[in-house]
């Protein structure tokens, strides 16, 4: 008998094939139009606000997005939503339309569960709007 694993695509003489995300970042440039640098004195590459494509919608990466925003004066994790995060996803609607947030859901059963696991347990916080944020950059 043959057990079918929901990820069977990803299994490799029975075991997982594991990857990542920069794995497909050379095939997804592929698919962007190139823009040549505005000014041939530097190298450094701008576009024109005319130049850019024109979009209905971004989707973001929640967690991405919480650990590439700084702090600033924010204390607690309701502090940081209201002065650090909202902001800038309100911002991003300056631009689109519509703003998708996706943030990583841990499916018992789940590829990424069973990444998770291999990692290790690391730290968890548990996130409350009164609970004080944590030092440093460790969100």
């Amino acid at each position: 008998m043959r057990i079918r694993h929901a990820h069977h695509h990803c299994l490799i003489m029975g075991k997982l094939r594991l990857g990542t995300k920069s794995d497909i970042v050379s095939r997804l440039e592929r698919l962007v139009p190139t823009q040549a640098p505005m000014d041939d004195s530097t190298s450094d590459v701008s576009m024109n606000i005319a130049d850019m494509p024109t979009v209905d919608a971004i989707i973001l990466d929640g967690a991405a997005i919480v650990n590439m925003l700084k702090p600033g004066t924010a204390q607690t994790f309701s502090d940081f939503a209201s002065k650090v995060f909202l902001p800038y996803i309100t911002a991003q609607l300056q631009n689109v339309q519509r703003v998708d947030l996706v943030w990583d859901e841990y499916v018992q059963g789940s590829l990424k569960v069973y990444t998770r696991s291999r990692r290790g347990k690391g730290s968890r916080r548990r996130v409350e709007p009164s609970n004080a944020l944590p030092t440093g950059r460790n969100f």
